[in-house]
This record gives C-alpha cells, structure tokens and sequence, in this order.
C-alpha cells in the first residue's frame, strides 16, 4: 500500500471575530441582497504560518437589513518553495477553503435571529485574490499565533 503524502497546505481552523446583524422594521427581508466581500491577510514567513481574514457585508438594497461579519481562517504551510504555487494557496485556494464556514455561518445566524435564512450562493472567489495579494501584511517571529 502506498504511503499517503501530508499536504503542504493545510486548513487548521476558524474563529468567527465580528458577527453583527442589523434589521429595521419588522417586515420580511427582501431577497434582492447585495453581497460584498474584504479579504486581508497575514504572513509569517518564518513560522509557515498564514491567516486570511474574510469580512463579509451582506444587505438589502434600501439598507434595512444588515449582516457584517469577519472570520479568520488559520493555514500552516510546508516545502513550499515556489512562490507561484504559494501565491495559488494563499490568494485562490485559502478563500475557497474558508468560504463553506463563513456561507455556513450566516446562515446559522440568520435562521437563529427570527427572520428568514440567509443561504449564500456558492461562489467563485478567484477574483478575490488581487484584492487580498494587495492587503497582505508580513508578521514577524516575535508575534505569537494562536493555532488551535
């Protein structure tokens, strides 16, 4: 039998950090939401540790239904030398990981607030990537990280 290869990226888990939610009024929420999305990051090098932040604003046209939240997702990394490949886990693969959380997440809220739930599409997150390479801040050594 073969031997199984550990992955050189790896998904080590979430904390939700920012969950509110916000509704005027008491009518039903419309379904013609808009959804928009701030990736950010963090990298230390050193420790092969990377931590993508994802908020997530989510409302109705008129602007009386709100739901803004920031999740952190928590990746480690090893014998990564190539820094395309690097850039692929970081900026295409991390926010695909992430987003089943983050979809799973609002709509556990939103069904638990007493109004209707919210089920985000599933979506392509590509694009997020020049967003997210454009807000990545290097972390140093001396920062400790909490991966558990």
């Amino acid at each position: 039998m073969k031997k199984t290869k550990k992955a050189g990226f790896q998904f080590v888990g979430f904390k939700v950090i920012k969950s509110h939610i916000e509704k005027k009024g008491f009518d039903k929420v419309g379904t013609d939401l808009e959804l928009g999305f701030k990736p950010r990051g963090e990298k230390d090098s050193t420790k092969n540790i990377f931590n993508l932040y994802l908020g997530i604003l989510i409302s109705d046209k008129e602007k009386q239904f709100i739901v803004d939240i920031e999740i952190v997702g928590f990746f480690k990394y090893e014998n990564i030398d190539n820094d395309d490949i690097r850039d692929n886990y970081f900026y295409i693969n991390a926010p695909a990981i992430l987003f089943p959380y983050v979809r799973a997440y609002v709509s556990t809220l939103t069904a638990l607030s007493g109004y209707e739930t919210i089920t985000m599409p599933t979506m392509n997150l590509t694009l997020l990537g020049d967003t997210l390479k454009k807000n990545i801040k290097e972390l140093h050594s001396d920062i400790k990280l909490e991966l558990k």
